[in-house]
């Protein structure tokens, strides 16, 4: 009894050093991140079972070219976004207590580049269509299927940048909301276009989801502005430009980052769709990346409570509750990516049977990238302080450059003969490279909020 009333003590202490004894910091990291799964589940969710639905009833085949449509419309969104998502989370989450005006003109500006630029990359890429479809891809076919999904680009921008400033609020209940409603529209929507018109049907369908999506998104964040007191008004838009350096010394780097990063998975995509049965090994890579995805997605989610908090602490200049809201993240994430490693390891087989008879073919490649998920989970817990300290220019060079440069070098030495276990390998070889970059700089700066 003694020995077992020791445990419990020595556990209770253990969590009041990493957390605090007021709990407050426990709270916020727990009902931020059972909000966000909420939210994965249903949005992340329902992209894995719509892969799985669009696999089964199209076929391996068609399955490949939904991959590349996909990809192609996520890469043209997040490039348009210009970091302005993370940028809205980091800077709300520092301004909403200490500066709300400055809070209310970070947020106006971040919808206005959004919306700008979203519209801007729908219309080039319909324009860019054919030349897209047929001298990048390798598929001249499928330019009429690339205009159809142009217009969700716009509005994947949007709403990458209302979820961004309902993270800076800490205000993840809205984000679930959004989330259950987005995803049982868009496995529904998407699953009777699938039955009724086929492919073209579903990239319609994901159009109108992203849509409905970014219209929740925009009313939520709207509304919890006002309700903290940091609504982006007229007077918050006409100042706009007072915030530019700050925004461009942030999100420029940032984005050039993203201009490195978004287009490398793409890259390797279409460096496999030109080999030979290119649809065919797409498809197995993908059905394995979409698996990495599931696996990842709490860490990220876990990353993405924490990014909000470190940045409020460091607003407040509350060195103590920035280191320990950066080891209790840390230690999350480390755990949790195990946990889900083994699991799909262990299951690795029936779960790719999920997306038909032909991928099970794929269970060397799915290996291989689950591997890469550990150093992936714990590279985005370590990168926060990088983010947090304002680092960009210094995680561009260092860290994103040669992470990608290691992918796309990797793919196209390994993808030739090694088919989509090649992509894979390349994935792995990426993270690794991208860890221990970002191990190199956080040992710089130290943890700590300034």
């Amino acid at each position: 009894m003694t020995s077992t009333l020791d445990l419990l003590g020595l556990r209770r202490r253990a969590a009041m050093s990493l957390f605090g004894a007021d709990g407050t910091l426990r709270r916020r990291l727990q009902m931020g991140f059972l909000w966000n799964i909420v939210a994965a589940v249903f949005n992340q969710g329902s992209t894995f079972l719509l892969g799985l639905v669009v696999a089964n009833i199209v076929g391996r085949e068609q399955f490949g070219v939904y991959a590349l449509l996909q990809s192609t419309i996520m890469l043209f969104a997040n490039v348009a976004q210009f970091a302005m998502g993370l940028t809205t989370t980091k800077y709300v989450a520092e301004f909403r207590s200490s500066d709300k005006a400055r809070a209310a003109r970070v947020l106006a500006a971040s919808l206005s580049v959004a919306t700008v630029a979203g519209v801007a990359a729908a219309a080039i890429v319909w324009l860019a269509a054919p030349a897209i479809a047929g001298r990048i891809l390798g598929h001249a076919e499928i330019a009429s299927l690339i205009r159809i999904g142009a217009p969700a680009i716009a509005f994947i921008v949007v709403a990458g940048v209302c979820t961004g400033g309902l993270a800076g609020f800490e205000n993840f209940r809205y984000i679930a909301i959004c989330g259950v409603i987005s995803g049982i529209v868009y496995i529904g929507a998407g699953a009777f276009a699938a039955v009724q018109w086929g492919l073209p049907g579903v990239v319609a369908s994901v159009a109108v989801s992203a849509a409905i999506q970014a219209a929740i998104l925009l009313v939520l964040v709207l509304r919890e502005a006002r309700r903290q007191g940091v609504t982006p008004g007229i007077e918050a838009f006409r100042r706009i430009p007072l915030e530019m350096p700050l925004l461009t010394g942030f999100a420029f780097p940032a984005a050039l980052a993203g201009f490195s990063t978004l287009p490398t998975l793409w890259i390797v995509n279409a460096v496999v769709a030109r080999q030979a049965a290119g649809l065919t090994e797409v498809a197995l890579f993908t059905a394995a990346n979409s698996i990495r995805l599931i696996v990842t997605f709490v860490p990220y989610l876990i990353c993405g409570v924490g990014a909000s908090v470190l940045n409020n602490y460091r607003g407040a200049n509350d060195g103590d509750g920035y280191r320990r809201a950066f080891w209790a993240n840390l230690v999350v994430v480390a755990s949790t990516t195990v946990l889900a490693i083994l699991v799909v390891m262990t299951g690795s087989s029936l779960i790719l049977r999920a997306f038909g008879r032909g991928f099970a073919e794929g269970r060397g490649a799915l290996l291989i990238i689950i591997a890469a998920t550990l150093p992936e989970a714990l590279s985005v817990a370590f990168y926060q302080i990088v983010q947090a300290r304002e680092r960009m220019w210094s995680s561009l060079f260092r860290i994103v450059l040669p992470r990608d440069s290691s992918v796309i070098v990797s793919a196209l030495l390994l993808v030739p003969r090694y088919g989509a276990s090649g992509a894979c390998m390349a994935y792995l070889i990426g993270s690794t490279v991208s860890l221990l970059t970002i191990l190199l700089l956080v040992r710089e700066l130290g943890i700590s909020p300034r």
